[in-house]
């Protein structure tokens, strides 16, 4: 369960981090995948279709932020140059 616990801080930190610069819907999403962790964590009994649910919009949402930051980093290349 340590794992989760890191895990859900980690995305804690990164949702503090954005600032509200973000995207209002990946902001929400995350807030949500964040949530759906928090309560697989707090019902240990939770079967694998809540864990998997969980899981998979936590990724879902870390790949939209990776999204974000690459269109970034090309714009910056692009215009940076």
């Amino acid at each position: 369960m340590n794992k989760w616990l890191e895990c859900v801080d980690t995305l804690k930190d990164v949702r503090r981090y954005m600032h509200n610069e973000a995207d209002p819907r990946i902001v929400a999403a995350l807030d949500m995948a964040i949530a759906k962790l928090e309560g697989c964590i707090a019902e240990e009994g939770t079967g694998q279709h809540c864990w998997a649910e969980a899981v998979t919009e936590a990724l879902v949402v870390i790949g939209e932020i990776l999204m974000c930051c690459n269109t970034l980093a090309e714009l910056v290349k692009h215009f940076g140059s």
